[in-house]
This record gives structure tokens, sequence and C-alpha cells, in this order.
């Protein structure tokens, strides 16, 4: 009988102490998830720093590109009358290609594609435009495109092909960036008649 009684107390003593130590366990087990959600959350936190960082670098190197540029070239990606391109700027087509010799080209294109931009459009991208700004062996490629006023602007990696440096819409630079357009290509009739 005292045998029985102390098994029978063990048991109990054991059962009270798991139900004792169950709400302790559940805490411990919140806290953990909890810090395991903190530490995540820094980590991604960490990534977004680290992300804008790469992007800040990226534009100010863009920058430095458009604001010391030895050359600007202008190709026009598309053609109302089907002709043949006459080449290939990456992966797309041109139908003309111009070079622009204003000095302050570069500059004021740089001032408005390298503004913080947001792409709040669904549309599909038909590029009509591409600048090409040059400083010595170097260049950023801005291709726009008016049907959605969006752009796309890259810089030329020697150990990448193209990094990217920013895109979005242009709306409130619209006006400013087709009559650049258009003071870069004066004697051609298909970008004279974008509006």
């Amino acid at each position: 009988m005292n045998k029985n009684f102390l098994v029978l107390f063990a048991v109990v003593s054991i059962a009270a102490c798991a139900v004792l130590a169950r709400p302790w366990m559940q805490q411990r087990q919140a806290a953990q998830r909890i810090e395991a959600h903190r530490l995540a959350a820094l980590q991604l936190s960490n990534k977004e720093k680290q992300r804008a960082e790469l992007s800040k670098r990226r534009k100010a190197s863009a920058a430095e590109i458009f604001n010391g540029a030895t050359k600007v070239e202008a190709f026009r990606l598309f053609s109302v009358h089907r002709k043949k391109p006459i080449g290939k700027l990456g992966r797309d087509p041109y139908f003309s290609k111009v070079s622009v010799r204003d000095s302050h080209f570069a500059a004021h294109l740089g001032a408005i594609v390298l503004k913080p931009k947001q792409f709040s459009k669904l549309c599909i991208f038909e590029p009509a435009v591409n600048f090409r700004v040059w400083k010595n062996q170097q260049f950023v490629d801005t291709t726009i495109c008016f049907h959605c006023s969006e752009l796309y602007v890259t810089r030329s990696d020697p150990k990448l092909r193209n990094v990217p440096v920013g895109a979005g819409d242009f709306d409130a630079e619209r006006p400013t960036l087709l009559a650049l357009t258009k003071k870069a290509f004066p004697n051609d009739p298909n970008i004279q008649s974008l509006h």
C-alpha cells in the first residue's frame, strides 16, 4: 500500500508540475516567436537599408556621368512607316540616331530622369527614344516611353551588362522631357509628331 501511494503521489506530482509549467512554456514559446519575428524584421530592415544605399550609390554614379558627359547619342526606337531598323541598341532596334551637341543637355536630362520615381501604371512599355550619355568609356542609357510616360535608366558596368539605376513614371516632367527629345531630333517628323 505504501508503494502504491508513492507511485500515485509521483504521478500526481508530475501531472501537477506539467499543468503548472504549461503556461510558463507557452509564455516562453511566445517570447521565442516574438524574438524570432524581431530578428527577421531587423534583417529585413538591414536589407532595405542595403538596397537603399546601393540605389543611392548607383544614382550618384549615374549623376556623375550625366554631369560630366563627353558625348550624348539619341536613338529613335520606333517607326511609324515600318522601315527597316538601321541598328540595334541592346535588344531594341533603332530607326534614327543623332548626336546631341548641346553641352547642357546631359545635365538637364540627368536632373529630370534621376529624380525619385514611382510606378503607378499598368501598361505595356513601348520605348520611343533612348538617350545614351557618355563620359569617356562609361555610359548611362535612358529609355523613354511617351505612350505611358515611363522611363528606365541603366548604367554600363564592365563586369555586368547593364546596372539598373532607376525607373518610374515622369508625368510631372513630361512636357520638359518631350521638349528635350524634340530638341535632340529637330529634323525627325516621327519625333516632332509626339505630344
